[in-house]
């Protein structure tokens, strides 16, 4: 992945000299003295212990095995907070009482003190308007003229509606400004379909953690 975006970048925008290669992909860039280090949630040591990164990306923190350890424990000791400093940690949150679910309550709760050293954000399915549902989706399920959404998805979308107005993000960019924003029909059709193939499957629990309207429908159980 590493290797295909910097093929890809303008020549403006690539590190001059060469740099260092380690398993086929370029670990080191000595002209800027930058480095680049791939780690794992599973790994036996601490998680950045020993550098200072002032650049870190992390996915999937719910399923780490001791995020707890490896996060608080190892990196966020690591990184020393700076104008100069971007860590972005992003996951799918999976119930409550974990790592996941404790750090994101705490973090509400010191932004609202003015003092959260991360700033919590929750991104629902329904921002990715060109993925769901997609073109070929709908052309595959076309939504019939006769459908009425169903007290379900209609209580759903309401709910997304409630998050959307009281969030500034989501509201500035999703609805643009707009106190009528509501969930497209499209994305009702959507939800619906895709929640009754899920309930027929017996997959609920994962379907209701992956398309959530707001932050408390995101850590259900």
């Amino acid at each position: 992945i590493i290797a295909y975006c910097l093929s890809r970048q303008p020549w403006w925008l690539l590190p001059q000299g060469k740099p260092k290669i380690s398993q086929g992909m370029p670990v080191e860039f000595p002209d800027i003295n930058t480095g680049l280090t791939i780690q794992a949630g599973n790994q036996f040591t601490g998680v950045a212990r020993g550098s200072t990164p002032n650049c870190v990306h992390l996915s999937e923190m719910a399923s780490w095995p001791d995020a707890r350890e490896q996060i608080d424990g190892s990196l966020m000791r690591a990184v020393v907070d700076s104008p100069n400093v971007l860590a972005i940690l992003e996951t799918t949150a999976w119930g409550t009482g974990n790592w996941v679910h404790d750090t994101w309550e705490l973090m509400k709760e010191e932004e609202a003190e003015g003092r959260a050293r991360m700033m919590p954000v929750f991104l629902p399915w329904f921002v990715g308007t060109d993925l769901y549902p997609s073109k070929s989706w709908l052309l595959n399920a076309p939504i019939s003229p006769k459908w009425i959404p169903s007290e379900r998805v209609t209580a759903h979308a309401d709910r997304a509606r409630q998050y959307v107005l009281s969030n500034p993000l989501l509201f500035k960019y999703l609805a643009k400004g707009n106190r009528n924003w509501r969930m497209p029909r499209e994305q009702m059709w959507y939800h619906e379909v895709e929640y009754d193939s899920h309930r027929r499957k017996k997959e609920l629990n994962i379907f209701l953690s992956e398309m959530p309207a707001d932050p408390f429908e995101a850590f259900q159980s």
